[in-house]
């Protein structure tokens, strides 16, 4: 069978509609913020905003051993004093000193915390019985300002156990400088040191957290890895780590909950697995954010500082405890679902991690394939169908790419495939075939005029 010349035609020219569209996706910031767009609106159709008066359903995507303990406004105004230089972080600890926490994580200002003679000694008890707290160190790009090599060096030096060995296609990695790390105490005695940054896109929305940057010749690791190397028993000699594809904890250890007649946990048993993290060729990682700011709180995941030294310390066993400050000047980052505190994201990226519950991008060549095949099969439909027919069949593929991009292959398999290139392939395939159709029937009028047949 002899597939039509003008079939043949129209589809070289929707591929070649592909292969602009996808040059100037990749060569060129065109779509870009029209892809960042359609990522948010993936998360607002699958986590929309909760409604007043409606009953709170648990968040199936939020892991209960995520705990927020905040400085928040109610903590100051109920202790009249700052709780930095007060008693109610050393009385927390106090607390959670009985406590089975999994572990601990500071998310405040150390050179603060370390002034207070009161919060120091009760670190100190606390270090004695547990090795489970984890703190932040502050790093960025290196610049013209940066401080002098050997000062990066010593200070660096303080913390490298925290690190992991750089492999050589690292070497074009951008290069950060560690700014200020905790003291010899907490160094010492903390289970792990880690960098606390985020990564903004070019809109300012944060969407991915850089898992390592590279501190001179080493992979340091962000604060989350390190908190869910923990929680998952994992030493660093069992990480492995590929540049653009994943960091690989192997053998992990599962807590697998056992719960009697009641429903309560009675204990944890442990299942070995391996856990695969995505990441990009920046060690970057998306993060699947699982509500809106205060989802933890409307989750009955969040405890004022003010009221945490009150409650049992029984609720704080087999938790990961977060402790930072809602600080509206200084700590407060925009996201797919709006503003949220920097240690709010920080418990959303842990929460992905301990979860499972990764976002994926389609391979290159595979998006390739699609877009081609749904380019071709446009231009098909345009010459088969009536102009008016074609119409509808665009305005039908757009809603079933929405449909299957934002229900199906987001909602469903955590897989992110923004609907801008794939509109915008099928528009300019289903323009071209119908300026090429219209081509097509000027010419076959033109020859059927009167003096453009053969004379006899």
């Amino acid at each position: 069978m002899k597939i039509p010349k003008r079939f043949i035609l129209t589809g070289l020219i929707c591929i070649v509609v592909s292969l602009v569209i996808l040059f100037l996706d990749h060569f060129s910031i065109l779509f870009v913020h029209q892809e960042y767009n359609s990522i948010d609106r993936m998360f607002y159709f699958r986590n929309p905003l909760h409604k007043e008066g409606k009953v709170i359903e648990k968040n199936p995507r939020l892991n209960e051993d995520v705990v927020l303990v905040i400085i928040d406004d109610y903590t100051r105004a109920t202790l009249k004093e700052d709780p930095y230089t007060g008693d109610a972080l050393d009385r927390f600890l106090q607390r959670v000193t009985q406590a089975n926490t999994v572990s601990i994580h500071f998310d405040l200002e150390f050179e603060r915390l370390q002034k207070n003679p009161l919060f120091l000694a009760a670190l100190k008890e606390y270090f004695e019985k547990n090795r489970n707290i984890f703190f932040n160190c502050y790093a960025e790009r290196i610049s013209e300002e940066s401080s002098p090599a050997r000062m990066q060096k010593e200070m660096f030096s303080l913390i490298e156990k925290f690190s992991f060995p750089m492999k050589w296609e690292d070497k074009d990695l951008g290069e950060f400088e560690i700014k200020a790390v905790p003291g010899p105490m907490i160094i010492d005695h903390a289970r792990g040191i880690g960098h606390p940054l985020g990564d903004w896109d070019l809109d300012g929305v944060m969407r991915k957290e850089p898992a390592m940057i590279r501190i001179q010749d080493r992979l340091f690791p962000s604060v989350i890895i390190l908190l869910a190397m923990h929680y998952y028993d994992i030493s660093f000699d069992h990480v492995e780590i590929k540049r653009g594809k994943y960091i690989q904890f192997k053998q992990a250890s599962l807590r697998i909950p056992v719960k009697d007649e009641f429903g309560d946990i009675v204990r944890f048993e442990r299942k070995k697995e391996d856990i695969t993290i995505p990441v990009d060729d920046d060690y970057k990682m998306f993060i699947n954010y699982s509500g809106w700011g205060n989802e933890f709180k409307i989750q009955s995941q969040f405890i004022s500082l003010a009221d945490a030294f009150k409650i049992p310390f029984e609720y704080f066993n087999n938790k990961v405890v977060f402790v930072g400050s809602f600080n509206k000047n200084v700590d407060l980052w925009h996201t797919p679902h709006g503003f949220m505190y920097g240690v709010e994201v920080l418990a959303h990226s842990l929460n992905t991690i301990i979860q499972r519950d990764f976002l994926k991008t389609i391979p290159g060549f595979w998006k390739f394939v699609f877009l081609v095949l749904l380019s071709v099969l446009t231009g098909i439909m345009t010459q088969i169908l009536k102009i008016w027919q074609s119409a509808l069949y665009l305005i039908g593929s757009f809603v079933a790419i929405f449909i299957i991009s934002h229900f199906i292959l987001f909602g469903k398999y955590n897989i992110i495939f923004p609907v801008t290139i794939p509109f915008y392939n099928v528009l300019f395939a289903f323009l071209a075939s119908v300026l090429y159709r219209l081509y097509l029937r000027e010419k076959e009028i033109k020859q059927l005029k009167p003096g453009n047949g053969k004379s006899g």
